[in-house]
């Protein structure tokens, strides 16, 4: 079987990394164990996008799309003209049973399409239904509109056009047939994932806990970017020499902003920010020397970065969205959005008495296990089989 996974929306970070969000590494990870079962994996993606696959241990046939930046209306269509285009020489060359797009972005969308009608089945992954863009002031008024005019373009052509959409939750999946009328019988809940043999096998030789907590998400302030450091700053009032580890990237304006507000808020000798970690051994091990996993982000349609942390076995903090409630349920510890004391004082009370966390570390652990990518990809690779098989 051979498949093109389309990612086009890789860009290089403020470090001159590439970026990576929990979609994209739903791909590559999917990607991955395909490969292992004998498909033929190919990637239409841009160069950002391809570092970050080979980064990730993925060997595959790569389909540069050439654009590497989304941070303006000019740069945005460009791209996706740029991945048209590719997809158009592609396709001289190459005959494909099945495209898998990673998400609703008109850029990912219109290369599927085009496949679709030379008779390729077509998958479609699809994340969340925003909300208006006037609710997301945190994202900035231009992309937030931006991103709800894309997205409605690109859901409106996979309702019509794609042979089956996998829905990143059961509350996604729900969402899109009751909200945008998608058709329920194509419509399939697949979760996220992790690693979670790799994840026990490094727990089990950390040794000790260098960070007292830590954060790791696309530096963005949807994603609690700066709502982290306003926290911690209540945390080391009660405890001067806590430290917070920040693992990630994100546009240079933003980084630029952190950097500026931990500097304003005298907390760098209590606040260690990495960058991106591609390496998943380097990266759990960073976990598992961590106390505590903090995500105070606004938006979540499944959260990876939680699965992980509940795997290595630490308490979570989390911003109560009503997204992730039904996937989480009692694993974390949850507080009211945007509620950056309540927030710190659930760290405060944490490192006072970790024990006081439930349920335990044993359950929490037990309870991610059915998230293996294994096990997920294997669906999915099920599913994808049958959808060939008929034509």
């Amino acid at each position: 079987m051979r498949t093109l996974f389309i990612m086009n929306g890789i860009t290089f970070g403020s470090s001159g990394q590439p970026s990576v969000s929990g979609g994209d590494a739903i791909l590559i990870e999917i990607a991955k164990r395909w490969s292992r079962k004998g498909v033929d994996v190919h990637f239409m993606t841009s160069s950002a996008g391809k570092e970050l696959c080979k980064r990730s241990g993925l060997e595959a046939t790569y389909h540069l799309s050439s654009g590497n930046s989304i941070s303006s209306l000019v740069n945005y269509i460009s791209l996706v003209l740029k991945a048209t285009a590719v997809e158009s020489l592609t396709l001289a060359k190459t005959r494909f049973d099945l495209v898998y797009s990673s998400c609703e972005h008109v850029y990912d969308v219109l290369p599927a399409l085009k496949l679709k009608k030379l008779k390729t089945k077509w998958v479609a992954m699809v994340h969340f239904v925003p909300p208006p863009p006037w609710t997301r002031a945190k994202a900035g008024r231009v992309n937030a509109l931006l991103y709800y005019l894309n997205h409605s373009v690109g859901a409106y052509i996979i309702r019509f056009a794609a042979d089956l959409v996998f829905a990143v939750s059961q509350r996604t999946a729900s969402d899109y047939v009751s909200k945008l009328n998608f058709d329920e019988e194509k419509v399939v809940s697949v979760p996220g994932g992790i690693s979670y043999e790799l994840i026990r096998s490094i727990v089990g030789s950390s040794k000790g806990h260098k960070y007292d907590a830590v954060f790791m998400k696309r530096l963005q302030p949807m994603k609690g970017a700066f709502d982290v450091i306003n926290i911690w700053r209540y945390v080391v009032n009660k405890y001067p020499e806590a430290r917070l580890l920040i693992i990630g990237d994100g546009p240079g304006e933003i980084v630029a902003r952190m950097k500026d507000m931990i500097t304003r808020l005298e907390l760098n000798e209590n606040i260690e920010l990495i960058g991106p970690v591609y390496n998943m051994r380097e990266k759990f091990s960073l976990l598992a020397n961590s106390k505590l996993f903090l995500l105070p982000s606004h938006e979540e349609n499944w959260a990876i970065v939680i699965g992980e942390a509940l795997a290595v076995g630490l308490p979570v903090i989390v911003y109560d969205l009503p997204e992730i409630r039904d996937i989480w349920k009692n694993n974390v510890l949850w507080v009211a959005k945007g509620d950056t004391v309540a927030f710190a004082r659930k760290i405060i009370s944490l490192l006072s008495n970790e024990s006081s966390y439930l349920p335990s570390v044993e359950d929490r652990i037990f309870f991610v296990k059915q998230f293996d990518w294994d096990s997920i990809a294997e669906r999915e690779l099920e599913l994808c089989t049958k959808l060939i098989a008929s034509e």
